[in-house]
């Protein structure tokens, strides 16, 4: 797109100025100068050709687009675990808070903006106007467009940038010109000339009637949209395509407004520091990324393919407006190359949901991770009743034995997290908590923290009946928890904690002694650690021993259940050993694409903390037949074709009116700077 500036300037004064402002941008060369290096008192007039400078920006600004789309899947990926991750900050900073609505508020503002830059720059490059898109660039094209030609008769340079807020060394290279606001316009096809106020009125109008005489219809025609702006102020449009339309610029201010590069660079260099971050402490979310793709596999390839698509229109016009036809041609091979990649890519994508409805496994069974830790506070009688009407058939827990000897249920090795220990015994709040004896442990609150901290959304939601039990309650021991899952008959799972204290032994021995006892029907108790395991089969043979690892090829006793994470396991892998009749349990499951992905896996059951919203499902969030999913690829792919060779074909027809156009405006340009030589 050419742009036109013009500055008066006295005689024998140097053009050079001009043409190293024009060049400092991204180099686009000046095309025509009049009347030349040096030159009588006057105006130099030069055009320059941008538009490969905006069509590079664009396609960095499209290569953020994607980066920050990319990091908004893994953020909304991630919400599924992310309460490991708040509490893994606890841990190290003894500090609580959501950070994912940290997470998801910078994620929108950074794809919000990228977004908008992105569709900004999309409408004016297919309308052919240069990148302008930072709002500062549309408070200056205002600034010039209502206030300037008033402020350059009425005040001098200095005091303008002064009102301005610019600094005077960004205009240096413009000190041989004598009034740099005189004549600046930025122009492209229409093109705006922007008629100073220091020029006289009456002088003014006698260049109109000349302009209109000895230019005939073409000045006739660029003069139906003359009228005054400001004092003095003249608007030259020439004649466009559509219509006869006027865009007045200021080209100093173009060149001294900040462009939205560095926050693009900036918005670049924070996502790429989200994925460092990501891939150095949290790995296995990568292993995660890959399970969620079998989710949204089918519909992340007709996302891709959509967005591609319309990026034949801004690549359709750079291959009609550039002359370099190397570029065209990697260009075009470039983008063919990767759009049969996309039409041919579901012949490798693959999904446990792609099937009949009549194959569906299962709805798999919930395991409540610590209860219901959205609706009590975790590993406490409410959170494993509010389980119970979850319609939870097992209650996941932890188990910790006190220093006077009796089994108790806390995940934490600490007590800061879930009890006051912190107001209750603060000179020994930093003690493992097998370093209290049951006394000082009934003592603690072990439910306010639920309500102070909000470890979910869901915290809001609970009833005054509901907040009143909440702040009753307090660490319960192994056997009442026993007692409250053999009347509620549902399966008790734990861990042993801590594995790698020295009296680990006493802890598996008072274990067994308080399950023994309590009268639970022992295949309703599932016993997770691995320390001691032969022993508690010989003591206790009727537990159901559960196994934290996939079973070995020389395995000499079959596996019955194992439990673990949902990123170790793939869907041949659960077929498999649902086949081969072996429970599997994987955790946590949180998010309801993931519980469908596991769901249509054959999965046998998943630990959740969301035990309330997985109930709800009564189907995966989708299921395709295979055929289905044939006719979708089919005819997204065709409609993407056609829509690309449409988006081609018509640029083309646009390029070939244009170009007539721009001849006609060159000859008025060269008119123009002949009478104002006279």
């Amino acid at each position: 797109m050419g742009q036109l500036s013009a500055w008066t300037h006295e005689a024998g004064a140097s053009c050079e100025p001009l043409c190293t402002l024009l060049q400092a941008g991204c180099s686009p060369g000046v095309s025509a100068t009049w009347p030349g290096a040096r030159c009588p008192a006057g105006v130099c007039i030069a055009v320059t050709s941008g538009f490969q400078c905006d069509y590079s920006w664009f396609l960095f600004l499209f290569c953020v687009f994607l980066f920050t789309l990319v990091w908004l899947y893994f953020a909304i990926i991630i919400l599924n675990d992310f309460h490991n991750f708040n509490e893994f900050i606890f841990k190290q900073r003894k500090l609580w808070l959501d950070w994912s609505l940290l997470l998801l508020i910078a994620t929108a503002v950074l794809i919000t903006y990228s977004a908008v830059l992105l569709v900004l720059a999309l409408c004016l490059q297919l309308c052919g106007q240069p990148l302008k898109l930072h709002w500062l660039h549309k408070v200056r094209d205002w600034w010039c467009r209502e206030m300037v030609p008033g402020l350059a008769a009425l005040a001098p340079w200095e005091a303008v940038t002064s009102l301005l807020g610019l600094r005077m060394a960004a205009v240096t290279p413009l000190s041989g010109c004598v009034s740099p606001l005189s004549w600046a316009a930025a122009v492209s096809a229409p093109a705006t000339l922007l008629w100073d106020g220091n020029i006289p009125l009456a002088q003014s109008m006698r260049f109109r009637a000349q302009l209109q005489t000895q230019m005939g219809e073409v000045g006739s025609q660029a003069l139906q949209g003359l009228r005054r702006k400001g004092r003095g102020g003249f608007c030259l449009p020439c004649q466009g395509r559509a219509q006869l339309a006027c865009r007045m610029l200021c080209a100093p201010l173009t060149a001294l407004c900040p462009a939205p590069q560095t926050l693009l660079i900036l918005t670049a260099l924070v996502v790429a520091a989200a994925f460092i971050g990501l891939g150095i402490k949290w790995a296995e979310e990568w292993r995660s990324a890959r399970v969620s793709l079998q989710a949204t596999g089918p519909f992340l390839h007709i996302g891709i393919v959509g967005g591609m698509t319309l990026l034949a229109w801004p690549l359709a016009s750079f291959i009609y407006r550039t002359h370099n036809t190397g570029l065209k041609v990697f260009l075009l091979l470039v983008y063919c190359t990767v759009m049969i990649a996309l039409y041919l890519a579901p012949l490798g994508i693959t999904s446990p949901c792609i099937m009949e409805e009549n194959q569906l496994p299962p709805k798999p069974a919930l395991v409540g991770h610590r209860g219901a830790p959205m609706l009590a506070p975790e590993n406490t009688l409410m959170s494993l009743y509010k389980a119970v009407d979850c319609d939870v058939q097992v209650f996941e827990t932890d188990v910790m034995v006190s220093a006077d000897g009796v089994p108790f249920l806390m995940h934490d090795e600490e007590l800061t997290r879930t009890t006051n220990v912190q107001a209750v015994f603060p000179e020994r709040a930093a003690l493992n908590s097998t370093a209290f004896n049951w006394t000082d442990l009934q003592q603690l609150d072990a439910g306010s923290w639920f309500l102070e901290r909000r470890p979910f959304p869901t915290v809001q939601s609970l009833s005054a009946g509901d907040r009143y039990q909440v702040t009753e309650q307090r660490i319960p021991s192994l056997e009442q928890a026993l007692e409250a899952a053999k009347q509620s008959n549902i399966s008790i799972m734990f861990d042993l904690r801590p594995e790698n204290h020295s009296d680990y032994q006493s802890f598996v021995n008072a274990t067994l002694e308080v399950i023994l006892q309590s009268g639970i029907p022992l295949q309703q108790v599932l016993w997770l650690p691995d320390g001691f395991r032969e022993q508690v089969k010989q003591q206790a043979p009727g537990i159901q021993q559960v196994y934290g690892r996939k079973r070995l090829q020389n395995e000499k006793e079959s596996l019955l259940h194992v439990n673990l994470p949902y990123q170790d396991m793939s869907s041949e892998e659960i077929r498999q050993y649902r086949q081969d009749n072996i429970s599997v349990n994987l955790y946590v499951v949180n998010q309801p694409w993931l519980f469908s992905v596991l769901w249509c896996s054959g999965v046998s059951s998943v630990t959740t903390n969301a035990c309330q919203v997985l109930k709800e499902m009564k189907h995966p969030i989708w299921l395709l037949p295979s055929s289905t999913y044939l006719m979708i690829w089919i005819v997204v792919d065709c409609t993407s074709f056609l829509a690309i060779l449409w988006a081609f074909l018509l640029l083309k027809k646009c390029s070939q009116r244009r170009r007539p156009a721009e001849s006609e405006t060159d000859v008025l340009l060269t008119k123009i700077n002949s009478l104002m030589q006279e």
